[in-house]
């Protein structure tokens, strides 16, 4: 993120240059003395650390930015706080202006934001394609549409700068955040929440449901992990074959699961759990079932018609209690298989665990006949109203139906914005809004 983020920054004035070198070379014993803090997710210790490097007559506004960019994801509001102090001691700073601005962007004071990125737009991609959040939020609908139609057409590589965008301005909690949070957890005593820790490291893409490894991490949660976890267990090898087989698959940069030798440098693995015969125990804990049944399959370890034969009575049942991830597991089974109990298995995954995916499937399989007020349509938005998919599905009821179709364009375009972003959805709503606006305009 932060390589990003220096590669769109602006300029910086000669003499800040020199004040952001001096500030790195004061915190570089503080930056290399905090990662065994956050190696346990101690974040406030390692904030002493760099609060501790200087004394207070000696920190800059240099100093303070650099110190907020440390902790912006593991702690926000450590962040904002000296993003806000930067600001004091250089209220002009392009760099300092532009962090502050995303700052108060996200916690909602779109008014204040929007004053600053009007200051620094003309240089600063990120800010202008993070205004147009501004603006749609504060309902400047027309300016919105003319701010994303210049962007749009201008901005070098859009959409790596919108992957940046919607994690710098979103109000929830960051991934390094959760992943600090269940560090301590773990490091007190608390085993709970391992195998959430472990998959926080492999970044699952929305669009392909994939795994992009952050390596560093995971051997880091791996140590940690051990320490508090029987590497012997079951429950340890399951997680840790589907992790290693996920990485490995990964790190070939994607091809085919099943290609050349890579299946084989699992089944002993895998055949060990009982996972490749008749009658072996279904994976226990609801993510390594989930991702245990996808590498299974694409690995071409398992045929999909005998897993599901295999699997399918227990994962059906742990769905009825109510468990997600043994409901995706069926259902992707299910799928491979071709069986016509998929539909049910949807059902009974948003019935009794309320999976996004599964509204989603539901409604596609009444593509052109869901209304605006279709019950599952409208729970589904208020369990998940920052869906750009599923404010995506509104819009086009509302459109359908010729009632309501620029709010829905604004909720479609603001869930846009919201992890993981959805630049392709914002751009088609915006293309949609722009035409209702001006044949307001036209009356």
């Amino acid at each position: 993120m932060l390589g990003l983020l220096l590669t769109f920054a602006l300029q910086l004035a000669p003499g800040f240059t020199e004040d952001m070198r001096q500030a790195a070379r004061d915190l570089s014993p503080a930056y290399q003395g905090r990662a065994s803090f956050l190696a346990v997710g101690d974040v406030e210790s390692a904030e002493k650390v760099y609060l501790d490097a200087l004394p207070p007559e000696r920190v800059t506004a240099a100093h303070h930015y650099q110190m907020a960019n440390a902790f912006v994801e593991e702690d926000p509001q450590f962040a904002r706080v000296h993003f806000e102090k930067a600001f004091e001691l250089a209220p002009d700073e392009p760099q300092i202006l532009s962090a502050w601005a995303a700052q108060l962007h996200r916690a909602g004071r779109c008014e204040s934001a929007d004053e600053i990125y009007q200051r620094i737009v003309s240089g600063d991609w990120l800010a202008r394609v993070q205004r147009v959040d501004c603006l749609v939020r504060l309902g400047r609908l027309s300016e919105a549409v003319e701010a994303w139609q210049w962007v749009s057409t201008n901005t070098p590589s859009l959409s790596k700068v919108f992957r940046a965008v919607p994690e710098r301005i979103a109000a929830g909690e960051p991934r390094k955040q959760v992943r600090a949070r269940l560090r301590r957890a773990l490091a007190g005593g608390a085993t709970q929440s391992i195998e959430e820790l472990a998959f926080l490291d492999l970044v699952i893409e929305n669009s392909s449901r994939r795994f992009e490894v952050d390596r560093l991490e995971l051997e880091i949660d791996r140590q940690l992990i051990a320490a508090h976890l029987d590497p012997q267990s079951r429950r340890s090898r399951e997680l840790w074959v589907v992790c290693d087989f996920w990485s490995a698959l990964w790190e070939r940069g994607f091809p085919a699961a099943n290609e050349g030798e890579f299946p084989e440098l699992f089944r002993p693995r895998m055949r060990e759990l009982g996972w490749l015969e008749a009658g072996g125990d279904v994976p226990v804990h609801p993510l390594v079932a989930r991702w245990a049944t996808r590498a299974l399959l694409e690995s071409g370890l398992r045929k999909p018609g005998e897993l599901l034969a295999d699997w399918e009575r227990a994962l059906a049942a742990r769905l009825e209690e109510g468990d997600a991830g043994a409901g995706d597991a069926l259902l992707e089974i299910q799928r491979a298989a071709e069986s016509p109990e998929c539909a049910r298995t949807e059902e009974l995954l948003w019935s009794r665990a309320h999976e996004l995916d599964a509204a989603l499937a539901l409604l596609d399989r009444r593509s052109g006949h869901v209304e605006s007020g279709d019950a599952l349509l409208r729970d589904a938005l208020a369990r998940f109203p920052n869906s750009a998919a599923l404010c995506a599905v509104a819009s086009e009821c509302a459109r359908r139906e010729g009632k309501g179709e620029s709010e829905a364009l604004v909720r479609e375009i603001a869930a846009g914005f919201q992890p993981p972003g959805a630049p392709e959805l914002v751009d088609s709503a915006m293309t949609r809004l722009a035409v209702l606006l001006l044949a307001v305009r036209d009356r």
